[in-house]
């Protein structure tokens, strides 16, 4: 059923467009643009379009170490799975898509309605060290596609809650959803727009940290 829903996201290998949108309460509204690329459940890279400060900075998964490096450190540091991405209500984990069928197992799993959509709930616990002590999920009876996410910290309160929706098919899978993240720590709210989903060959040389200051955006620039 996860393997399903997860499918339904992304595709094994292939690329999209992330547009990423967090406001803190009372501050201002900033916007990341980010293209990603993904290559099974191991290999997952980000590289920023937008703002300008932050281009070629990126963002990138190998195995079980995330990396990342701006554009003027000389060389990449490994970050945290649970580290907040640039201060918005994403983890790094979040915006590195993780495939949720390989990291985590369902504990319980029953169907209800969710505001009134035919829906099967899943409590999940995760299989590693370094991950959500415990996340809950929502997928359409019929579809699978997720609905909502809540996140847990160790000690059982609610650390985040994702809700999915806008979802553009094609021949059975998404090239486009929207996720609204509401961080209940942090009080920030974070959009996540993804688009322009396409399965394609990419190359390996594009999750290799030996190459990371190398890797560029689409356009050369």
């Amino acid at each position: 059923m996860l393997e399903r829903s997860d499918a339904l996201l992304y595709p094994f290998e292939g690329s999209f467009v992330l547009l990423i949108q967090s406001q803190e309460k009372g501050g201002p509204l900033i916007t990341y643009e980010l293209e990603g690329y993904k290559k099974g459940k191991k290999y997952q890279t980000v590289i920023w379009r937008s703002p300008a400060v932050n281009l070629n900075d990126v963002g990138l998964r190998s195995g079980e170490v995330i990396y990342y490096k701006p554009a003027k450190w000389p060389k990449a540091d490994m970050m945290s799975y649970l580290s907040l991405f640039m201060g918005t209500g994403f983890s790094w984990g979040d915006v590195l898509v993780s495939d949720i069928a390989e990291d985590y197992e369902v504990t319980e799993i029953r169907e209800e309605m969710y505001h009134n959509q035919p829906a099967y709930y899943l409590r999940l616990k995760p299989l590693k060290k370094g991950l959500y002590a415990r996340l809950d999920t929502w997928l359409h009876r019929e579809s699978f596609i997720p609905l909502e996410r809540v996140y847990y910290t160790p000690s059982g309160e609610v650390l985040k809650k994702a809700v999915y929706s806008g979802f553009i098919l094609q021949g059975g899978k998404a090239t486009g959803f929207t996720v609204d993240m509401v961080d209940m720590v942090t009080e920030t709210t974070s959009k996540a727009i993804v688009s322009a989903i396409r399965e394609e060959k990419v190359p390996q040389s594009l999750f290799d940290p030996q190459n990371i200051h190398r890797i560029r955006v689409r356009g050369g620039r």
